[in-house]
């Protein structure tokens, strides 16, 4: 009999051992079960995989949004704009006379962020430039934007980009050569009547950016912070908006 009960007491010590135990829940624990039934595995490569699919399409959707849309109306300063040979009316601006090339100017007073607008060219006489220029502007009085000797970046009708006012340089730089080397077959960035000229500017890091319609971009980098957009109308007639 003691044999009998030393061996049930045996057997039943080792059933014990490999009886189930209760473990603590927890939200750990939870997650990794839920990752575990959708097939999934609890890697940190695979959920980072997982978390960049989720955002990249909004990236990418923020992207275009920012490259194909003007996300801002502003309306022309009074100060910089030319009221004596533009006739200004809204986002309107329309060159009345004959004279001198005029300038128009419009943009935010802020020192940091990204501005983006874009300007579309409703009637073209003789030459037209857009783009950005620092101020107060030198020479002040009615010029040619490629004849500035402040800072200054633009792109004419025809597609030349030119940039002013940096020190140790020329009256006015060429940049062609640089901006097609970005642009490719897609040089060079003319604009017609119906056009619209994108314009981007990033003041925290000094860069322009401009494209025209849906077109391929060019940059520009080391501008000035305290840049405006402009445009330089010479014929009479000539507006944009």
């Amino acid at each position: 009999r003691m044999r009998v009960l030393l061996l049930l007491l045996l057997v039943a010590r080792e059933a014990a051992a490999f009886a189930p135990t209760s473990l603590p829940f927890s939200s750990s624990a939870s997650s990794r079960l839920s990752l575990r039934q959708s097939g999934l595995s609890a890697s940190p490569s695979v959920l980072s995989r997982n978390t960049r699919c989720a955002i990249l399409p909004k990236m990418a959707a923020d992207d275009d949004l920012a490259m194909f849309s003007g996300l801002e109306q502003l309306k022309f300063d009074e100060a910089g704009t030319d009221r004596v040979n533009l006739s200004v009316e809204g986002l309107k601006a329309t060159k009345v006379t004959d004279s001198e090339p005029a300038f128009a100017t419009f943009g935010n007073e802020m020192s940091s962020g990204v501005q983006k607008v874009g300007v579309r060219v409703l009637k073209r006489k003789f030459s037209l430039f857009v783009g950005i220029l620092s101020e107060p502007r030198s020479p002040s009085k009615p010029c040619w934007a490629d004849t500035l000797r402040t800072p200054a970046v633009m792109v004419g009708k025809g597609g030349s980009v030119y940039r002013t006012g940096r020190v140790g340089t020329k009256l006015s730089e060429y940049l062609g050569p640089e901006i097609k080397s970005q642009m490719g077959d897609a040089y060079p960035p003319n604009f017609q009547e119906g056009d619209v000229i994108n314009m981007e500017l990033d003041k925290d890091n000094q860069v322009f950016k401009c494209w025209i319609n849906n077109g391929r971009p060019f940059v520009v980098n080391g501008v000035a912070k305290n840049s405006k957009f402009f445009v330089n109308m010479e014929g009479k007639d000539s507006a944009v908006e």
